[in-house]
């Protein structure tokens, strides 16, 4: 009972449960609607599963979330009586009107995920530039992460994409989704995950590393118009 009760007990679980609510929802329908940080609704997901409170069924290339009608009977008794308080409130609300608006889904949204080890220079480049160019939906993670971007990567990612935010993710919370492309920037990561991740197409390009506390602006330029050439290549831009 009290890992359930803390489970549910957190806002935006709640806004997760409250589109569960209408029906069964991807990762990617879900963040467009909530607009949380990828790993933070990848962490939020997560917990609602260990606790049971919500399935994930393959259908297709993709996972879709539900609740789960098999909880405790207790349980799920008390989770549609908070729901149904919850979603009387503005954010809920809100959140349904956007959820029956939305233009596109996972099924007609082509997702993408970049690997390297640390998801600190080459695949936030690569993310960054997805972003910027197209309408995917787009993912990096590292094998490895550290807590922080390569500070000069980011001071040149931020002059050029102002409005954007860079911060490093863990692989393991992408590792249930299945993606139209993956792309590995490094030999480590692909070496030890490319059988790992669910795509319909992976993709290996061996970036320099400019992962170090000197590298300058000039290399950081050369590693962004390596990474844009094969991006074209492939057309993905």
């Amino acid at each position: 009972m009290i890992n359930f009760l803390k489970t549910i007990a957190d806002e935006q679980r709640l806004r997760i449960l409250n589109l569960l609510q209408e029906k069964s929802l991807c990762v990617c329908e879900i963040e467009k609607v909530l607009k949380l940080k990828q790993s933070t609704l990848s962490t939020h997901l997560s917990k609602l599963k260990n606790a049971d409170i919500i399935i994930g069924e393959k259908n297709g290339k993709w996972i879709y979330y539900s609740i789960n009608k098999k909880l405790d009977s207790d349980f799920y008794s008390i989770l549609q009586s908070i729901l149904k308080n919850f979603g009387a409130t503005d954010t809920a609300l809100k959140d349904i009107s956007i959820l029956n608006n939305l233009e596109s889904s996972c099924s007609d949204n082509k997702t993408i995920l970049i690997v390297c080890t640390k998801n600190s220079c080459r695949s936030q480049i690569t993310e960054a530039i997805l972003k910027n160019n197209t309408t995917f939906s787009v993912f990096s993670a590292g094998t490895n992460p550290g807590t922080i971007i390569n500070k000069n990567v980011k001071t040149f990612l931020k002059e050029k994409f102002p409005n954007k935010n860079f911060f490093p993710k863990h692989i393991n919370n992408f590792l249930e989704e299945n993606y139209d492309t993956v792309i590995f920037v490094c030999k480590e990561a692909y070496k030890s995950h490319k059988n790992s991740i669910n795509a319909q197409k992976i993709l290996f390009w061996d970036i320099e590393d400019i992962d170090f506390d000197d590298v300058n602006f000039e290399q950081i330029d050369k590693a962004y118009n390596d990474i844009y050439e094969h991006l074209k290549e492939e057309n993905l831009i």
